[in-house]
């Protein structure tokens, strides 16, 4: 099956054969409870799983148009199709970084809340999570671009997440062109758990072990090849010979998004200032490393340092570093570290 979010907020379900290619649909059935309220869970129908695949028989997905998502996997993960817009897009025409990262969490978000891993008490946060005043909240991302979707086109994300120690868990994305068959980009990223008044992280009950591994994969799923995650980010400014900064960039309103803190998004924009023009002119993106360090004060205003990693670089790339900190040798917020072809 495939849901289809309409525009008044329900779903409806449209029951379609593989090789029908969504042209048409065998029967409707009727509408069910979607999600009105995102801070609400009352009312809500958890979806049955929407596409059944054993094995590598991929061929028997159906191809999601924008607006539609489904469970794949018996359920353990999770895919939604969207279109990229006009103003999701560089000078290129190509879909831009920040177009990437929203992408990516809003597929999270979805994804969460579907499974009903929601409460009154807070933005994804449940009834478990509520009970323990715990809070999930990204360390680090890692990115890799295989090519960016234009404007115009349809990609489909996929998504799924598994317990990665004691303290932390996993979310990998997948992100492909579904008419052409081709995969674009491939993430993978760590959650920790934070308590919410002290800021302090928080091992993961056994209560929400148990709650969540029913909807992760029962073997290891890697997006960006197996075994490979996140990396720790080297520090280098102190050693750089050369580096440069945009001072002084002020928090606008639209950064903060509904938990009342800057956006995830905001950080990535922030680093990627102090990229120079002729690489947003001629230069391609093919990865970036992503670590958010501490939380930012709307507040104050921010530096964005960059430096080359001289050792990393060669003939066809070039490797940058970057740093986010509190203007005035402040508080380090973020750190990237971001992989161009010349």
């Amino acid at each position: 099956m495939i849901f289809n979010q309409s525009a008044l907020g329900t779903v409806e379900l449209r029951r379609t054969s593989v090789d029908a290619n969504l042209k048409g649909f065998r029967r409707k059935s009727s509408p069910v409870q979607a999600i009105p309220n995102l801070n609400s869970t009352k009312g809500v129908a958890r979806p049955k799983v929407a596409c059944r695949v054993s094995g590598t028989e991929q061929l028997a997905i159906e191809t999601l148009q924008s607006g539609q998502y489904a469970f794949r996997n018996d359920g353990t993960s999770y895919s939604e199709a969207y279109r990229v817009r006009s103003y999701e897009v560089d000078a290129r025409r190509n879909a831009t970084l920040s177009t990437f990262a929203r992408l990516l969490q809003e597929t999270a978000t979805n994804h969460a809340l579907r499974l009903g891993f929601a409460s009154e008490d807070g933005f994804c946060v449940d009834e478990n999570m509520a009970a323990n005043n715990l809070i999930w909240v990204l360390s680090k991302l890692r990115l890799q671009i295989d090519m960016a979707p234009m404007w115009g086109e349809c990609v489909e994300v996929n998504t799924w997440f598994c317990e990665s120690g004691r303290l932390a868990a996993r979310r990998d994305w997948t992100v492909s062109k579904p008419e052409a068959d081709v995969k674009v980009a491939g993430a993978s990223s760590v959650w920790v758990l934070v308590n919410a008044e002290t800021r302090r992280l928080s091992r993961m009950p056994e209560s929400m072990r148990e709650q969540y591994r029913p909807s992760c994969p029962p073997t290891p799923k890697w997006a960006i090849g197996e075994g490979e995650g996140c990396i720790k980010i080297p520090d280098i400014f102190e050693e750089a010979e050369d580096f440069s900064v945009v001072e002084g960039i002020r928090v606008r309103f639209g950064d903060v998004d509904m938990n009342q803190h800057i956006n995830n998004v905001v950080y990535i924009e922030w680093a990627m200032e102090s990229i120079p023009q002729d690489l947003w002119r001629e230069g391609k993106l093919l990865e970036v490393d992503l670590e958010w360090c501490a939380e930012g004060d709307c507040e104050q205003p921010v530096d964005s340092k960059i430096c080359v990693d001289t050792e990393a670089s060669d003939e066809s790339q070039v490797v940058y570093i970057h740093r986010v900190q509190h203007s005035g040798g402040g508080k380090v917020l973020f750190r990237a570290r971001s992989t161009w072809q010349r």
